[in-house]
């Protein structure tokens, strides 16, 4: 799981409604995730024509995803080049995710690990 993921916001409700599952968090260092952040994900929700084409494969998901990633920050052009201030609340993401799920039901794979 990753803050981009569309089903990152989701993390807490499911570890209450399923309180053994393991979880998995994919972690990198921030300016690596922020790269990455701004030329997939940020790029595509920031440019609406991309999600006029129904033929485009991320059609269907991308208003989805302009809601929950980042509750919207994504889809902000100015919010989201606030870089120090998004990598902050990508680090908090992780540090939150490590405090409230039980270390035995925590698989944190650091990126590359493989």
């Amino acid at each position: 799981m990753d803050p981009v993921d569309p089903t990152a916001p989701f993390w807490l409700d499911l570890h209450v409604k399923y309180p053994r599952a393991k979880i998995i968090l994919t972690v990198r260092d921030a300016d690596s995730w922020y790269i990455l952040a701004k030329n997939t994900i940020a790029s595509y929700q920031q440019h609406s024509d991309n999600q006029a084409d129904p033929n485009h494969p991320c059609f269907k998901m991308a208003p989805m995803a302009q809601v929950t990633c980042l509750d919207g920050r994504l889809k902000d052009a100015e919010v989201f080049s606030r870089q120090q201030e998004m990598k902050q609340v990508f680090l908090n993401y992780n540090e939150q995710v490590k405090r409230v799920v039980p270390a035995d039901q925590l698989f944190v794979m650091e990126l590359g690990e493989g």
